[in-house]
């Protein structure tokens, strides 16, 4: 079976796994809306060539239109949608791709889009397991509480984190620690992440904590006993919506 993986970031805490969204006996295409800067000629030159080649697209006109507009609707990428959405459609419809797969589909429409093609749902690796490589407070706050949910749910079948962080993941069937240093990553796609309008936006920050998919492991039963884990003083709980839901946590 042949997959693409249909990829939006760079950062390999927002990037498909191959191993999580195929077999060994799969083959992995990965189709990037990430393009390199460009001189303005050659912009000019891709969207003269994307216009016609949108133009001449085998697909009903309603189809076309719906593309583009997923396409033009994507904050950062809309250029890379443009040039390159074309060229994945004539794949699919030749049938050299057998499934999409995407890291997360929240505001990628797109890719459920082009997974329709193949007559199969969209592979999503977000709907069976977490990669995160970022923050440590954006991890507890967004990505740990999102895994544990899946496991409660039961379809957690992976994790992924830096070094030494098997014992904040060890409800994992299968936990893998990979030696990077953490540095800033978005959360906008797990549940409790906003998009804002900088990267460091505070509006970009739910006003209030959605639990729906969000459930803190229970670390205090698990560790509680563990006499490496003594301090003088109980631990500091905010009084807040998010600071509540935290003395779960201890």
């Amino acid at each position: 079976m042949r997959i693409a993986a249909v990829e939006r970031f760079a950062h390999p805490s927002r990037r498909c796994d191959p191993a999580r969204v195929a077999t060994p006996d799969d083959e992995v295409v990965v189709w990037d809306l990430s393009i390199p800067d460009g001189g303005p000629f050659e912009s000019v030159r891709d969207v003269i060539r994307a216009a016609r080649e949108w133009a001449a697209l085998p697909v009903p006109l309603r189809r076309r239109w719906r593309l583009l507009r997923l396409g033009a609707g994507m904050s950062g990428w809309r250029r890379a949608a443009l040039v390159r959405v074309p060229a994945w459609v004539r794949a699919l419809r030749a049938q050299e791709v057998d499934e999409v797969a995407c890291f997360s589909a929240r505001d990628f429409g797109l890719a459920h889009q082009l997974a329709e093609e193949t007559d199969r749902p969209c592979r999503v690796v977000l709907d069976h397991g977490t990669q995160y490589y970022g923050e440590f407070a954006f991890e507890h706050l967004a990505v740990i509480p999102y895994a544990y949910w899946l496991h409660e749910q039961g379809r957690l079948r992976f994790t992924a984190s830096t070094r030494d962080t098997r014992c904040l993941y060890y409800f994992s069937p299968s936990h893998t620690e990979v030696d990077v240093e953490r540095g800033y990553v978005p959360i906008t796609e797990y549940p409790v992440g906003e998009r804002g309008e900088h990267t460091y936006d505070r509006r970009g920050f739910p006003a209030a904590l959605d639990t729906s998919r969000w459930t803190p492991p229970p670390y205090r039963d698990v560790y509680g006993g563990d006499p490496r884990f003594r301090w003088p003083k109980p631990p500091v709980v905010p009084r807040s919506p998010v600071g509540l839901q935290a003395a779960r946590w201890r």
